[in-house]
């Protein structure tokens, strides 16, 4: 997986799929903003180090590997970045429940990525997209276990502006009807193609994964 054109052969032939994803993530999108959706609180630090362990069972258990060297995790208070890893930290934002766990897994897979699956994962699109399909992961099984739909809004959102400008870059033509599907985060994705001249590693990984099944 290279550059824009590498990425445009690989997805063009895929696009007619890519509506239909997008129709479901949209059509998903809309239920839940009809619901009144429970977000949780957000937790002081000593909280968050403890879901954060939870967390890392969980992400550990999916992915079958544990990695040597331990992950910190704390919050960015002064980071100008909302949420990443960097060296073996992972930082986010004081973020309600329902968004900080997903959030924790996500950046929690890239630290498996670069702690034991680098070689695999040696593309950024590649390990963005592996890390939202373990979040989505994340997200639905405390959707279940917790009885909670809020769990999926925030991966949902990023499915929907991210499918869309995927979309938006491979259509000449796009069909009118698709862009009801709003998303907060479009504007990420406008920015990233207005800049790059393609979707952002996010949007790119994210559809592949998705259309991988």
């Amino acid at each position: 997986m290279g550059g824009a054109k590498q990425w445009r052969s690989m997805l063009s032939p895929r696009l007619s799929d890519i509506e239909e994803m997008l129709v479901e993530k949209g059509t998903l999108l809309e239920r839940l903003r009809r619901k009144d959706l429970d977000f949780g609180k957000t937790y002081r630090y000593n909280d968050l180090l403890a879901i954060f362990e939870d967390v890392c069972g969980d992400v550990e258990e999916h992915l079958g590997r544990t990695p040597k060297e331990q992950c910190e995790c704390e919050y960015n208070d002064g980071c100008p970045m909302p949420n990443i890893y960097s060296d073996r930290t992972v930082i986010v934002e004081r973020l309600p429940r329902a968004v900080l766990i997903p959030t924790l897994a996500h950046e929690y897979t890239h630290h498996i990525q670069y702690e034991s699956m680098h070689r695999v994962f040696n593309n950024p699109a590649n390990r963005e997209g592996h890390a939202r399909t373990v979040e989505r992961h994340i997200a639905q099984k405390y959707a279940r276990r917790e009885r909670n739909p809020a769990f999926l809004y925030q991966v949902t959102r990023e499915d929907v502006a991210e499918l869309k400008s995927v979309y938006l870059w491979l259509c000449d033509n796009p069909n009118p009807a698709l862009m009801r599907f709003r998303s907060a985060l479009d504007v990420i994705e406008n920015n990233a193609r207005k800049e790059r001249k393609m979707p952002s590693d996010h949007a790119l990984g994210n559809t592949f994964y998705i259309l991988k099944g």
